[in-house]
């Protein structure tokens, strides 16, 4: 319940705890889960008739489930893949590169990418930021350190989009184990 305030402002409140998970009032006094709570906060800007409210709410609630339904498609790739921040700061960590490499997505999260997975590189990493900075990707591969401290082999492939680096690693260390033995 939310007392002291009218219908429309408990619309509107409604409205963006549903929208944005957020308490957005000012100086209301809210009840919830039977605690009461002092929220101050500055009201979003919202329209103001029913119609755009819900037009709003449809347009976030489908691009919710699209960006859900792509995570779900990404992990029912075998490939460990990784989305990161250019610095390295590792922002999604598929179900494939939990099998890859032990790491659970929680551990992996907001780590740097290149040292918690002590990654060996071809060149110097000047040299490949270089490339990728110049192309917008790259390929080859890396030698990286799993959980378990065992090394492995990938075949690496990097995009940039916008600020976002997608990386999508490949195991190919039994394949190259049978290209020496050959």
């Amino acid at each position: 319940a939310i007392y002291g305030i009218g219908v429309l402002a408990k619309q509107k409140i409604l409205v963006s705890l549903i929208l944005y998970k957020k308490w957005t009032c000012e100086d209301f006094l809210c009840s919830i889960i039977g605690l009461y709570l002092l929220v101050i906060c500055t009201i979003y800007s919202m329209p103001h008739d029913s119609e755009n409210q819900v037009q709003t709410i449809t347009k976030h609630k489908s691009a919710e489930e699209a960006l859900r339904r792509q995570a779900q498609l990404i992990d029912l790739s075998p490939d460990a893949t990784i989305v990161r921040k250019a610095d390295g700061t590792i922002s999604f960590w598929s179900k494939g590169a939990e099998a890859l490499y032990g790491y659970t997505k929680e551990e992996a999260i907001g780590r740097k990418n290149h040292e918690l997975l002590k990654t060996i590189f071809p060149r110097t990493m000047k040299t490949l930021n270089s490339e990728f900075e110049k192309e917008g990707r790259w390929v080859g591969e890396l030698i990286h350190t799993t959980k378990y401290n065992q090394l492995i082999i990938v075949r690496s492939s990097w995009v940039v989009d916008d600020l976002d680096v997608l990386e999508s690693n490949v195991d190919i260390t039994e394949l190259k184990k049978k290209e020496t033995a050959l």
